[in-house]
């Protein structure tokens, strides 16, 4: 094991997870699925009130990093690399999140 920084712990050996029958391999000691998602919301509701959850993160930056990417490349490479860096193969599914 070896840390990050002082709250991310890297794991020698990938742990394998399932959650909501989602696969997941862990390469680092942190929180994961429902347990993360309702962790994130209900922080966020203590401290700011309010909540759209850990997905309405991927929403918004996905439409923020577009409103960026697109001052600097055109609108299909800047699709492509916004995809790829939510981890998405089809930028179909990256269109989504633009809604």
């Amino acid at each position: 094991m070896r840390v990050i920084d002082t709250t991310i712990v890297a794991v020698d050996k990938p742990k394998y997870v399932t959650d909501r029958k989602i696969k997941y391999k862990l390469r680092y000691d942190i929180g994961y699925g429902h347990a993360f998602s309702d962790s994130f919301s209900k922080a966020s509701k203590r401290e700011l009130g309010w909540s759209h959850g850990v997905h309405g993160l991927r929403h918004t930056f996905a439409q923020d990093r577009m409103k960026e990417l697109t001052n600097h490349c055109n609108y299909k490479e800047s699709l492509l690399a916004t995809s790829q860096e939510l981890g998405h193969l089809r930028t179909e599914i990256t269109l989504v999140y633009l809604r």
